[in-house]
């Protein structure tokens, strides 16, 4: 019989029960990291979290901020799956992942995000009453310096790449509940996003993936150019489905 507890594993043996304490010990980055891109995504976040870690592991060979305490800090925090629970973590962890976020690729799902997000304000803005054309677009512009200060591509902050990830995205999300979504509410949102119905309501076409893949190509482009760590250049291939000879051509 097994009995779990926050923090403690129970184990029953011989009628006795023995408590093994594995809630937020350090966790080894040989371990969590094999086979996996070193990124602070999501995925990551919740694998640590459900460890009882705030941060994944510091990835192996990593001696940046050593000099920072390595003494855990147990602190209230709502995690990667809600709720309030306590999570360990310490100053070099937080220091570490802190400058890895500035410096270091976005995970595909994050970048994907603040594009629909940044052209959902755009799409807003056209409502903004009493509120100058001029200061919108400053307010607008301050929205994507602050993505690019997260290291967030500026190929994906153009305007024809925010239209395209939105409109993947709603096309996506109709796909997705197409029997629960009335087709008020969708016209609803092709209109409040400035797009056509039909690029929501029907598979798109070669030609629009293409146009919605134009700032990825781009962006890999870069990397490659930058010698970025071929790891987070093969995970966004994966994650977009794009084929590397689409991208960058036929290797000689």
């Amino acid at each position: 019989m097994l009995l779990t507890c926050v923090g403690l594993v129970y184990v029953a043996r011989n009628g006795q029960a023995d408590a093994t304490n594995w809630w937020a010990n350090p966790l080894d980055p040989k371990i969590f990291w094999k086979d996996k891109t070193v990124w602070l995504d999501f995925n990551a976040r919740q694998a640590a979290n459900r460890l009882g870690r705030l941060y994944p592991p510091i990835p192996f060979g990593e001696t940046k901020y050593s000099s920072y305490s390595e003494k855990d800090i147990a602190g209230l925090t709502g995690g990667s799956e809600g709720g309030s629970t306590v999570y360990h973590s310490n100053d070099r962890e937080g220091a570490f992942w802190s400058e890895f976020e500035r410096t270091h690729p976005r995970p595909p799902e994050e970048i994907v995000r603040k594009q629909v997000e940044i052209e959902g304000k755009i799409q807003t803005s056209k409502n903004w009453n009493g509120i100058s054309q001029k200061d919108i677009n400053s307010a607008l512009n301050a929205e994507k310096e602050r993505a690019i200060s997260l290291n967030c591509p500026p190929e994906a902050l153009t305007d024809d790449a925010l239209h395209w990830a939105n409109v993947v995205h709603q096309n996506q999300q109709y796909q997705n509940d197409i029997q629960r979504m009335p087709i008020e509410v969708v016209q609803a949102v092709a209109h409040n996003s400035g797009m056509d119905l039909t690029q929501i309501t029907n598979s798109l076409s070669a030609d629009q993936i293409k146009a919605a893949n134009a700032w990825k190509v781009a962006y890999l482009q870069r990397l490659q150019k930058e010698k970025v760590d071929k790891s987070y250049i093969d995970a966004y291939l994966q994650a977009w489905n794009l084929p590397a000879t689409e991208v960058f051509g036929q290797s000689k």
